[in-house]
């Protein structure tokens, strides 16, 4: 009687299934128990008998695959010539369970030089790499948020996975990498208006960017960074869905990125988007090119670093006239009459060169931003007029792993770590594990 395919697969699983009981069983038999124990025993054996478990089920399913025996000759996937089977090879693999042998059906194309193993190709197994993409992606992601030494030994602690510092780098390297290609391919979907619709659905968008600076190739140079986000009543919660970039990249390169971010956070589902920031002027460049009907908002706290600046000159450091004067004028802001304050910087007299610079810099500053300082329209629009969660990304997304004791960076490893701990900050972001090819 003939047996028929599903028959034998049914068999075949019912077989693995019940090694894996018997496994299991004997795995209960030897570590469990059930009187005379604390919690922290009761941990302990319940995390020995998962483990065993874990590398049993993935021991038994490697083995369901075979070797990846396709005959003594078969066709070279690189040539389509005639390929020669050459015996088995051995090849170790590190996944979340630990350290695993496999042996695999190795052949030869004498005509291209291409040795090969089908077993690789089924269990979709890296060339270059001995650990599996999840622990690849896993390491890209302690790396992100600690140095390579540090997330080796936490990956080691945490996971049980060894690895050393030199992996991790590569690993997040290659991954950081990934994340920028995809970020171009993005791009480049976005200039062809083939971009899928988003799934977000914002009543307001708020957009809002800023620039920090890290030791990038023995200088200092000037990270740029975004972040979009839904307007809520919740500080807290605008944080949790805020979504962001950054990059070393020039300003109209991060501009067309900041699109596709604005996109990705509902930007074609929303009219009502806001646009907040400090001086500098390619912030309010790239605003201009990609949502010229924003609101835009220069960030109040900038503006009252300038102002304290000229009222320390004009009344005195730690005056009690400084202090009543700053009050006055963050008030009459705050009632849209920006000309009143105006009126006032422009009413002192000072002789000294340096106060005279001090003076011109913050009029001219205020002509120039004289839209973006409508403080109680913008807020009574529903937007903001501080850069609060930009300035919080400064310091969780780019200095937090960026700019800790002794830290140099060179131009291509600072664009894979801004990558890495952008996408792990984001709304949405659940794992490396897309970008460990």
């Amino acid at each position: 009687m003939c047996i028929s395919p599903n028959e034998e697969e049914a068999s075949h699983r019912k077989a693995v299934i019940d090694r894996l009981t018997a496994k299991y069983r004997k795995a209960l038999e030897k570590e469990l128990r059930i009187s005379g124990v604390t919690y922290d025993d009761i941990e302990e054996m319940a995390q020995k008998i998962g483990e065993d478990t874990k590398r049993s089920i993935e021991d038994e399913s490697i083995q369901s695959q075979g070797c990846g025996y396709e005959g003594t000759r078969v066709t070279c996937p690189g040539c389509q010539a005639i390929g020669r089977y050459r015996g088995r090879r051995a090849r170790h693999v590190i996944s979340l369970s630990g350290f695993h042998r496999i042996e695999r059906s190795y052949y030869y194309c004498g005509l291209c030089h291409r040795g090969w193993c089908p077993l690789d190709r089924d269990l979709d197994l890296p060339i270059s790499s001995e650990a599996t993409r999840r622990v690849r992606a896993l390491s890209a992601r302690f790396s992100s948020y600690l140095p390579y030494r540090l997330a080796a030994q936490e990956l080691s602690e945490v996971c049980g996975v060894e690895l050393s510092a030199t992996a991790l780098q590569g690993y997040a390297k290659v991954i950081g990498e990934q994340v920028e290609r995809e970020w171009a391919r993005q791009t480049h979907l976005a200039s062809e208006r083939k971009v899928r619709p988003s799934c977000e659905y914002p009543d307001k968008l708020q957009m809002s960017m800023d620039g920090v600076m890290i030791f990038v190739d023995n200088d200092w140079r000037e990270a740029k960074v975004g972040a979009a986000y839904p307007l809520n009543a919740d500080a807290e919660a605008q944080t949790k869905q805020a979504r962001y970039y950054a990059t070393l990249e020039r300003s109209s390169i991060f501009g067309k990125r900041m699109q596709v971010l604005a996109h990705q956070a509902g930007s074609d589902h929303c009219c009502k988007l806001g646009v907040v920031g400090d001086g500098a002027d390619w912030i309010w460049i790239e605003s201009g090119k990609y949502w010229p009907r924003s609101v835009q908002s220069l960030d109040f706290r900038h503006l009252g670093e300038h102002l304290w600046k000229v009222a320390k000159l004009r009344f005195g450091e730690g005056s009690a006239a400084a202090s009543e004067w700053i009050e006055q004028q963050e008030a009459y802001l705050m009632e849209d009459k920006a000309e009143s304050v105006l009126a006032s910087v422009q009413s002192w007299r000072p002789r000294k060169p340096e106060k005279i610079e001090e003076r011109r810099k913050l009029i001219a500053y205020m002509l120039e931003h004289k839209k973006r300082i409508r403080y109680k329209s913008i807020k009574e629009a529903g937007y903001q007029i501080g850069s609060g969660v930009i300035e919080a990304a400064n310091k969780t997304v780019v200095q937090a792993r960026m700019k800790g004791a002794g830290m140099r960076w060179s131009f291509k490893g600072a664009q894979v770590m801004l990558h890495l701990c952008a996408a792990r900050h984001s709304k949405g972001f659940e794992n490396f594990i897309p970008y460990a090819i």
